[in-house]
């Protein structure tokens, strides 16, 4: 959902994850907000088929991963001076409402809220801890952020997690965190020059090797599809 967000060239991003209780999983909702493009004609329909791509680096299959953990996802999306709601589901009845014309613009608003959890408990707190979410967001869309920052363009995405039962010993409680392109790690760029690896732009590594506190840790990774994949 967040690379559907990044897709739409939102620059803002907000995540809200709710929790009554851990165990047994109860009340766990998440609702996923952006200012991008919306779900005008040209991208709902090509959300309604999995086969019609953007490009040949987008499958279009990214939402069938949505059924393995919620029954049903509502869509609110407004873009311009207009408005559709709908609700994803994995049968074909999908709920649409017809496209509401507003009076006046309004600023560009998607949310996607995830309802009616499938499973019977979430696997870690770290799953949906905001201080744990927020590093693995920025390593797994590394290579697209960077690309951003080097555009000199702007991105927020702000975490938000509201909990009634909190863990101290877990350090599990409500919380927000916010990653801004600012919090990307400095790397060293350069390129490797080979025509039996690439015979025309060579492939950019990008590198960082320092001291810090805590454990020791290693990623060694490539980008593919704007994606990090660690190998």
């Amino acid at each position: 959902a967040i690379a559907n967000s990044l897709d739409a060239e939102a620059d803002e991003i907000t995540i809200q994850i709710k929790l009554e209780k851990f165990k047994p999983t109860t009340g766990f909702s998440i609702s996923i907000s952006d200012n991008g493009d919306g779900f005008n004609e040209e991208n709902f329909d090509r959300i309604k088929q999995f086969k019609i791509e953007r490009d040949n680096q987008h499958k279009g299959t990214g939402r069938a991963v949505y059924f393995k953990y919620f029954n049903e996802v509502p869509i609110k999306s407004v873009w311009g001076n207009h408005r559709r709601d709908f609700v994803y589901s994995e049968k074909d009845d999908w709920k649409i409402t017809p496209i509401e014309n507003l009076q006046l613009g309004q600023a560009n608003l998607t949310t996607l809220t995830f309802n009616d959890f499938i499973g019977q408990q979430i696997k870690s707190y770290d799953d949906i801890k905001p201080s744990a979410l927020a590093p693995r967001i920025i390593e797994h869309f590394l290579p697209k952020l960077l690309k951003l920052r080097r555009e000199n363009k702007n991105l927020t995405i702000k975490i938000d997690l509201q909990t009634q039962e909190s863990n101290e010993q877990k350090e599990f409680c409500s919380d927000s965190q916010k990653i801004t392109l600012d919090d990307l790690p400095h790397l060293e760029i350069f390129t490797i020059k080979d025509p039996l690896l690439d015979a025309f732009n060579g492939i950019e590594v990008a590198y960082r090797i320092g001291t810090a506190q805590g454990k020791k840790s290693a990623l060694f990774a490539a980008s593919i599809n704007d994606r990090t994949i660690p190998i």
